[in-house]
């Protein structure tokens, strides 16, 4: 599902604004952390109306295949030249592949229908004719699961890229390097900490609005809260995220559900056999 966002925010700050004007943040940041998070899902629901999920779909999916992308991307190819070189020879280039794309896909959808054709037979009923006459015409496709086992997929993931990334991976004499090191980068620290630095002042709404400016909408992680929310905040809700981050800033650590990230296995274009696992993190993060 996704939302229709109300184009001056007034009712979402609306919302923030009442929940903060009587809000305490408590001393535990994992709980401030989900306060704010629930406070912004709230005024979401609230002032963001969910609307239906998009249909759009491409109209030649039951019959595409190779040779019919190739072509087309032959003629994106000639589109751009002549866009780039607008002459009467490579207009007449750009009509001569548009054509030949336009017989390929004639031919793949004469060929994709006496295919379906010759499944049918006087067993067949009367309600798979039809479907199969509806998606000939261009009906929507069935949207079949990235993975018959997404859940598993994820973990088995997980599991063999964090394996692959553990220290245990590197050669014998870098890790023993590394434990020798490891006392001088601790002392390091030690002395670091105790000295003075700009960097030890809270953070400023300054500061937090201009890295909410270098934001821009990505997928969500568990949270579902996109940058454009953050954006609508208005000054309760920059308020209420300013306090989380110097609560976290002063602590010295994260909370708990920034630290968790959302993997997505999508299969690839080319290889849908293989995938290619996208992990979804705290957009307030």
């Amino acid at each position: 599902m996704c939302r229709a966002y109300d184009p001056r925010g007034t009712r979402f700050q609306a919302s923030l604004d009442e929940w903060w004007a009587d809000y305490q943040p408590p001393d535990d940041l994992h709980q401030q952390e989900r306060d704010l998070t629930a406070a912004i899902q709230t005024a979401a629901t609230t002032a963001i109306p969910m609307c239906a999920p998009s249909r759009r779909h491409q109209t030649d999916w039951w019959y595409y295949n190779d040779e019919v992308r190739e072509h087309n991307h032959r003629v994106n190819l000639h589109r751009k030249l002549y866009k780039k070189r607008p002459n009467p020879s490579n207009l007449r280039l750009l009509q001569e592949v548009v054509a030949r794309a336009w017989q390929v896909s004639l031919r793949a959808k004469e060929d994709k229908w006496l295919e379906w054709c010759a499944t049918f037979s006087q067993h067949t009923s009367l309600g798979q004719m039809w479907r199969s006459v509806r998606t000939a015409s261009g009906a929507a496709p069935p949207r079949p699961a990235a993975h018959p086992h997404p859940q598993q997929e994820a973990e088995r993931l997980a599991t063999t890229f964090t394996s692959r990334g553990s220290s245990d991976q590197l050669p014998l004499h870098t890790r023993r390097t590394q434990q020798q090191l490891q006392p001088h980068r601790d002392e390091a620290i030690r002395e670091a900490m105790e000295v003075a630095d700009m960097t030890d002042r809270p953070f400023s709404l300054q500061e937090l609005q201009q890295a909410k400016r270098r934001g821009r909408d990505t997928a969500t992680g568990a949270d579902g809260v996109p940058y454009s929310m953050l954006a609508h905040a208005g000054p309760a809700g920059d308020t209420a995220l300013l306090a989380t981050l110097n609560a976290s800033w002063t602590a010295g650590r994260l909370p708990p559900a920034w630290k968790e990230a959302d993997i997505q296995p999508i299969p690839k274009p080319r290889e849908p056999s293989k995938l290619r696992p996208i992990s979804l993190l705290s957009c307030l993060a």
